[in-house]
């Protein structure tokens, strides 16, 4: 496959991410596209995974662990919104299922120590 097409895989993974949309290849696109990219792809998978799955421990181990790959494909910036990204959707999520929680009581339920960290989002 062409070198740019990855690069615009991985670059349509982490902006679907942070727009909150799927990230899934489109049905119309060939089936070695549909085979291959992913494979090429698996640290931005990883990423993608975590955040379907909403595990926010393995997103920042996933960011951790593949932070040289996300570098050396200048997607590092991308990725570093990755995790704000997500809390604010687990707070949208929690506000439309519990109209009156607290602070402290969403704050619990994000895995945030200090109700403070949860103001700035």
């Amino acid at each position: 496959l062409h070198v740019c097409l990855l690069h615009a895989y991985q670059k349509y993974i982490l902006v679907s991410m942070l727009a909150g949309k799927p990230a899934e290849i489109p049905k119309a696109a060939n089936d070695i596209v549909k085979n291959f990219l992913p494979s090429l792809a698996k640290e931005y998978k990883s990423l993608y995974e975590a955040m379907i799955t909403k595990d926010f421990e393995q997103l920042k181990l996933s960011i951790d662990k593949h932070k040289d790959v996300f570098l050396k494909d200048k997607n590092y910036n991308l990725v570093e919104q990755l995790p704000l990204r997500f809390m604010k959707t687990r707070v949208l999520e929690f506000t439309q299922t519990y109209m009156t929680l607290s602070f402290a009581d969403l704050a619990e339920k994000l895995g945030i120590k200090e109700e403070l960290s949860l103001i700035h989002i």
